[in-house]
């Protein structure tokens, strides 16, 4: 296999280490990749294999996910990169890793997704790749954000052997951070809308810790702010909660509820302030900034009243990078999403992060709760109408973007009938029409046309989830259609 070429022209590939076989199993400490090169800017590691995913790490990052025939840029010049298996039945697959010969050396040089056609009149996603060619250009004072909005089925729940432990991988925003190169820097909460447990947030993300004292809680007000949030609730000063993104960064933007009632929450680790939530009822957002690196976020609650965090995310406007931004919490139907009844809620918590934080590109995946809840399609795509409205741009809405939107994969047969996903799938197709959007559709890809059976992809804890094969696959397909426009 060539190594993958870049559609910028002053990128080269030499291939350094063609036709690699891995065979360390999944869960080893992986096999290493050796490579025998020029010093370059960037890497990239291709699974050749049209079967099997396989996970890589660099330099003992965590490890990241690549589906079948997919490459992803590793910037910099890592001392080691490793691969191995994961439990898909797979006994071995070649993977070959290519060096760029770039003008920059150094991690300095903008992220630039493999494959992608930079044009600013690009006519499918003109702001997207605006944005891009903005990045490529050394022109981009933030990075590029791509924020996702979903259920549990773009949080990666039940990838493994539970609904929450170890499943932040698996979310579509970090499995696309690893195809890309980019970076899934933020946290916005809760991973299920029902579950006010942090213990479960914290096993299904390493990321985020809380030391000892009165225990925060998640979703108690939400997913009616995006994501679900982190709350504190407790009537005295409270336990440490951290959040210690994988990439460097040197700016966060704390979001999160006020109320005249709401305290306040001392800021530590990496940058230091005061998080004060008392005022009118709203929103609002605490920016921070620091030298570029790595680093935590600690916030400490006072005991001067409860506190409710939208989210947080660290960025880097030193070294701009494409930001994949996960929205999504288990449990949320469009109306979730569509919620404007208070100044709190979804629609006023995207717009303010829209105020804030430049979003060419919105992916939107919603109507499986919908359907288990037995919403009626008609408010469904009333409601997903209302969303698409809320974060595209138009003459009245400059800060909207692009959007996509997805087809969930189907539910199981016995579970809802083929008749209604078909109703939920037109209408998602209705939306993209009167829109001018583009769909991704997973439930075609999802279904055996000949049976209508699964493919393999689905979780055998959960049914109506993708284990980590089949999240690979959505974020294979989106990766394909939208990052490098194939």
């Amino acid at each position: 296999m060539t190594a993958i070429q870049k559609n910028v022209s002053s990128l080269v590939d030499i291939t350094v280490a063609p036709n690699i076989v891995v065979t360390a199993a999944a869960g080893s400490a992986g096999q290493a990749i050796t490579y025998n090169g020029p010093t370059a800017a960037a890497f990239t590691i291709v699974n050749t294999s049209t079967q099997y995913a396989i996970e890589y790490r660099c330099d003992g990052k965590a490890w990241q996910y690549l589906g079948k025939g997919v490459g992803a840029r590793i910037v910099g010049n890592p001392t080691n990169v490793f691969a191995r298996l994961i439990n898909d039945g797979a006994t071995s697959v070649q993977v070959e890793l290519s060096a760029e010969g770039l003008p920059t050396a150094g991690d300095g040089f903008p992220v630039v997704p493999s494959g992608l056609a930079l044009t600013a009149s690009n006519t499918q996603f003109p702001n997207y790749a605006k944005a891009l060619a903005e990045l490529a250009a050394g022109q981009s004072a933030a990075g590029v954000n791509v924020g996702i909005i979903g259920d549990s089925l773009t949080v990666g729940q039940y990838a493994l052997t539970s609904a929450q432990a170890g499943v932040a991988p698996f979310s579509l925003a970090r499995l696309l951070a690893g195809m890309t190169g980019g970076t899934d820097n933020a946290t916005f909460g809760g991973i299920q809308k029902s579950d006010g447990n942090i213990g479960n947030l914290i096993a299904s993300d390493s990321r985020i810790t809380q030391g000892a004292g009165t225990s925060w809680v998640c979703s108690q007000l939400g997913p009616k702010v995006i994501g679900g949030g982190f709350d504190y609730v407790g009537a005295s000063a409270g336990a440490p909660l951290t959040f210690t993104p994988d990439a460097p960064w040197d700016t966060v933007d704390i979001y999160f509820v006020t109320n005249t009632a709401y305290g306040t929450a001392a800021v530590s680790g990496a940058v230091t302030g005061t998080l004060n939530t008392a005022g009118a009822l709203g929103l609002g957002v605490l920016t921070l900034t620091k030298a570029h690196g790595n680093g935590a976020v600690t916030l400490t609650p006072n005991g001067t009243g409860q506190i409710h965090v939208v989210g947080i995310n660290c960025y880097s406007k030193t070294i701009p990078k494409l930001n994949f931004l996960k929205m999504g919490v288990g449990n949320s139907t469009s109306g979730d999403w569509a919620d404007s009844a208070a100044n709190w809620r979804s629609v006023p918590a995207l717009q303010l992060f829209m105020a804030t934080s430049k979003v060419p590109l919105w992916i939107i995946q919603l109507g499986t709760n919908d359907m288990m809840t037995n919403v009626p399609v008609a408010t469904f795509q009333t409601n997903l109408q209302t969303v698409v409205t809320t974060v595209k741009r138009t003459s009245s809405n400059l800060a909207g973007g692009d959007v996509v939107l997805m087809v969930p994969p189907p539910i199981p047969f016995g579970t809802k009938d083929e008749a209604l996903q078909m109703s939920f799938r037109d209408a998602i197709y209705e939306v993209a029409g009167a829109n001018g959007l583009r769909v991704i559709d997973n439930y075609v890809d999802y279904v055996n046309p000949a049976n209508g059976s699964a493919r393999g992809w689905y979780s055998t804890v959960h049914s109506l989830h993708m284990n980590a094969a089949g999240y690979g696959q959505t974020a294979s397909n989106v990766y394909k259609s939208i990052v490098s426009y194939r």
